[in-house]
């Protein structure tokens, strides 16, 4: 009985302390990332389907800017332009001449663009945090406890200056996306007009619910 006693405490216990580290490590992310108010980057992305040893690539340009901003703008291999204005969110095809743009509703919120702009908002109990000590920075892990998470876990890795520069993203499909930021910039000022949408005349638009 003792032997019982002795153990159900010490479940207990680790329960508790993997808990307490997970707040600790919350509030450290969400500290690191309510000091960026504005970022710009260049990116590459690299996705790896289950299915395939070879990852597809892009790259481009990526602004944000708090709150609820950002303008993802592919140039290779083939152009996109994803941006949102604090309203809504815009996917633009130019090779297509389409448009297609959706309110930024709860899903969305938890986009790995959307914890970027509002991190105490986003980054609530609902998700798991684990902080890695790294040679060259730290890292969070982050697991969302939903069964309709977007994501099944997101990995952010920040250089010893603090600015983020790297995301590894895993879905429930076994897709892996890594997006390497270069030439980072953080917190000078960025136009407003680039978080701005208007489609060019002959565009075709469609509202995707």
């Amino acid at each position: 009985m003792i032997g019982k006693k002795i153990s159900v405490f010490a479940i207990s216990f680790m329960v508790m302390a993997a808990s307490y580290a997970d707040d600790q490590a919350r509030a450290a992310l969400i500290e690191q990332l309510e000091a960026l108010e504005t970022l710009s980057a260049d990116f590459e992305q690299r996705t790896y389907q289950e299915t395939s040893p070879r990852a597809d690539v892009s790259s481009g340009t990526f602004q944000l800017s708090k709150p609820n901003r950002f303008h993802w703008h592919v140039q290779e291999p083939f152009e996109q332009r994803v941006i949102a204005d604090g309203e809504l969110l815009w996917v633009y095809d130019p090779d297509l001449e389409q448009a297609t743009y959706q309110s930024l509703n709860q899903n969305l919120s938890q986009s790995p663009a959307m914890i970027l702009t509002q991190p105490r908002q986003t980054l609530t109990d609902d998700y798991g945090v684990i902080k890695v000590a790294l040679e060259d920075g730290v890292a969070y892990r982050l697991t969302p406890s939903s069964d309709d998470a977007i994501f099944d876990e997101l990995l952010m890795r920040f250089d010893p200056a603090g600015h983020i520069n790297q995301l590894r993203i895993l879905d429930s499909l076994g897709q892996e996306t890594q997006v390497t930021f270069s030439n980072v910039d953080v917190n000078s000022p960025l136009a407003d007009d680039l978080f701005v949408f208007t489609p060019p005349d002959g565009t075709d638009i469609f509202e995707q619910m």
